[in-house]
């Protein structure tokens, strides 16, 4: 019956999509447009529910006899749609062929691969990985070094992280738009966490102009570096310039296929918006921040949206502290701290959020904004620890 409603749907010209879902159980072996149907359809779904592709890739493989059909790129898509679906550990598995069993990998799986390590709190292997080809692929490095300057910073790792930012300007990789943008927002962290404010506030302002001349399609290439963006509008009192990225690249993010670096956009997201007073958004943030931190595996994150979540709820003196869904994570939380305004205070805080004292961690920096005022004022980042990482993956799971 599927395979008669598969037939019968093509002739009538329906969408790949509505073809998929006959065709993926009716696995014609006889029929050699089967495969390449369910792969398109796939390759269609990946962006807005991504655990429906990882079914019709799994079904057009069993439906071919053909170890050829079984490519590299029908690989790439299945580790990216296991991923964007939160099965990071399948999806490290699925991926590490095409890294480690060839002399020249794809730039798209390599950052893959190591971001499959992150989540699973391999922070160190992720490094490995990662500079091991950047080293490697030195004319395609760029998104390598790039990634690798990220997490540097990240991690606190201030000289590191410069390094591969002045690697990504002297090796040429800037002249791409989307990595210039990117590379700028970066160098300007560093410098915040070096107490270099002309320097931060100069390059910062070059990269929030670069960011938005931007396409949505060239804004892919760089999107992972939009969040420190947000953090640099935080920390430098230009919240509202940073919401506007933020939300875009939000959009950008869920459209593309790019959900797994969600959580990070959406914790700056719900800080900036509970600086600026708009506690109600601010809860929502937090709650999509937990949610897709758990999706993902960012255990970091459970306790730095949990803590904003105690801070707005005392601010609006609401009744129910909802402290409770976030103790189990006080003794498993094991994320590091992320880039920092201030070297001392920022580690502080991010010590507090790791040993799981969510509810302090915003006071463990001794600095303070001066230019923030009335009630928002307590909203200032105080912590400066662990890097956010966050959001809802609409239609993350299969419906």
């Amino acid at each position: 019956m599927h395979a008669r409603a598969a037939r019968y749907l093509r002739s009538a010209g329906a969408p790949l999509p509505i073809r998929a879902r006959h065709l993926e159980y009716a696995l014609p072996q006889d029929d050699p447009r089967a495969m390449p149907e369910l792969l398109e359809a796939a390759s269609h779904t990946l962006a807005t529910a991504p655990a429906t592709s990882v079914r019709w890739i799994e079904a057009a493989l069993r439906a071919t006899a053909s170890p050829a059909a079984d490519t590299e790129s029908t690989q790439l898509l299945l580790g990216q749609a296991l991923l964007l679906s939160g099965s990071a550990d399948r999806a490290r598995r699925i991926l590490e062929p095409l890294v480690t069993s060839t002399d020249s990998p794809s730039t798209t799986a390599v950052p893959l691969y190591a971001r499959c390590d992150r989540m699973l709190g391999r922070v160190d292997a992720a490094r490995n990985t990662l500079s091991e080809y950047a080293d490697r692929l030195a004319a395609e490095s760029g998104p390598l070094c790039l990634e690798l300057a990220i997490l540097e910073l990240m991690d606190n790792r201030e000289a590191e992280g410069a390094s591969w930012v002045h690697t990504l300007f002297a090796s040429g990789a800037v002249r791409d738009p989307a990595i210039l943008a990117a590379a700028l927002t970066m160098r300007s962290m560093g410098r915040l966490t070096m107490l270099d404010m002309a320097g931060a506030q100069e390059d910062y302002r070059t990269a929030e102009r670069e960011f938005a001349r931007l396409s949505d399609t060239r804004l892919l290439d760089g999107i992972h570096a939009v969040a420190a963006l947000g953090w640099m509008a935080y920390f430098l009192d230009d919240q509202r310039t940073g919401l506007t990225h933020l939300e875009r690249a939000i959009r950008v993010a869920r459209r593309h296929g790019r959900s797994f670096i969600l959580p990070e956009l959406h914790t700056v997201h719900a800080y900036a918006l509970a600086k600026l007073g708009r506690l109600d958004a601010a809860l929502a943030a937090t709650e999509d921040a937990t949610e897709t931190a758990e999706l993902y595996g960012y255990s970091s994150i459970v306790p730095l949206a949990g803590a904003l979540r105690l801070r707005v709820l005392e601010a609006a003196r609401r009744p129910r502290m909802e402290h409770s869904g976030f103790r189990r994570h006080r003794a498993e939380s094991s994320g590091r701290p992320a880039v920092c305004a201030s070297p001392r205070g920022g580690r502080a805080g991010g010590a507090r959020v790791r040993a799981g004292g969510y509810a302090v961690a915003a006071r463990a920096s001794p600095a303070r904004s001066r230019a923030t005022g009335g009630r928002n004022r307590r909203f200032h980042c105080r912590d400066r620890g662990n890097r956010g990482r966050r959001n809802r993956i609409r239609g993350g799971r299969s419906r």
